[in-house]
């Protein structure tokens, strides 16, 4: 069975390494052991000069492993700690199964922009814990973000249901449709209470869920959009159906509740009944874009907008 194996002497990967490589590869892998951290997809920067001879300089961070379209599992180690941009796009894209593995107390903390864009990647997708925000790297040619999920990071695939390890309070920013059309299966998603936003390498301010309610555009069988139990949060959700809150809870006779500010989106597929609660004052435009078999929206009152 032929395929990728990474020895454990490997501690960086850089830009299309393996891109296009070997067609019909149906695994990579990464040899067990080693202690050194290891980064796919460092940069690769070189100065092109086009047809009128205009000298320009290029940096490439991904596509590492770009088009082994035949890929049926990708087992990835600990000591892991970045996946670059587009790193595996297109990988497994025409396998029949795709498996996603990562190591045993995984150290990953960030997942690239387009990661897994159009992978063929399926099933239920359980993200380490170590995912978080890390501070812009400025080590390179040019500065670039390391936020915990990129933007399109799993654009495309075809997982059924994502949920996020339990056991950080790491502060986590997921990029604009990062589960974006995820068509085929993709039903629920439970994010993490530690959402929060990103400081770009330059000065921008990156709400928690880039882009809002983009983060899922596309996906047309998602019916819950759950949010896990956490304190002063700054999203949560209602049966499924997401809100923004004002990131501080409400305590009445010892009991925490979120406050409940702006509806950002009801899931697609979501069916019955939306009952909105009246702390709301604003329903964010696209909310229930599509939402053809919820049968009733209901405001307990307020200035919902």
């Amino acid at each position: 069975m032929p395929g990728v194996i990474i020895p454990k002497s490997v501690t960086e990967i850089g830009a299309y390494a393996f891109a296009l490589y070997y067609y019909y590869a149906e695994y990579i892998e990464f040899a067990e052991g080693g202690t050194e951290p290891l980064v796919i997809g460092t940069e690769y920067s070189y100065y092109h000069t086009d047809y009128y001879g205009a000298t320009s300089l290029v940096v490439e961070r991904g596509n590492v492993f770009e088009g082994l379209s035949y890929v049926e599992r990708v087992v990835l180690p600990s000591r892991l700690v970045e996946i670059g941009e587009r790193s595996f796009y297109n990988v497994g894209g025409y396998a029949s199964s795709f498996t996603l593995t990562f190591g045993e107390n995984s150290q990953l903390t960030t997942i690239g922009a387009g990661a897994f864009y159009y992978s063929g990647l399926n099933g239920d997708l359980v993200i380490p814990k170590s995912v978080r925000n890390v501070a812009p790297s400025t080590d390179g040619v040019t500065p670039y973000d390391r936020m915990g999920i990129g933007a399109q990071a799993f654009y495309g695939t075809k997982i059924s249901t994502v949920v996020f390890e339990d056991g950080s309070n790491e502060p986590l920013t997921i990029g604009e449709k990062a589960f974006a059309s995820c068509y085929s299966k993709l039903t629920d998603i439970t994010l993490p209470a530690r959402l929060a936003s990103y400081t770009s390498h330059d000065g921008t301010v990156i709400d928690p869920l880039q882009g809002g309610a983009t983060v899922f555009d596309g996906s047309s069988k998602l019916v819950n959009i759950f949010v896990a139990d956490g304190e002063n949060m700054l999203y949560a959700d209602i049966d499924g159906v997401l809100y923004k809150t004002t990131g501080t809870d409400a305590v009445v006779d010892g009991v925490r509740t979120p406050v409940y500010t702006e509806l950002l989106v009801c899931p697609v597929a979501k069916t019955g009944t939306v009952t909105v609660p009246s702390t709301v004052t604003k329903v964010h435009a696209n909310a229930f874009y599509y939402c053809e078999y919820v049968e009733a929206i209901v405001f307990e009152g307020g200035n919902a907008d």
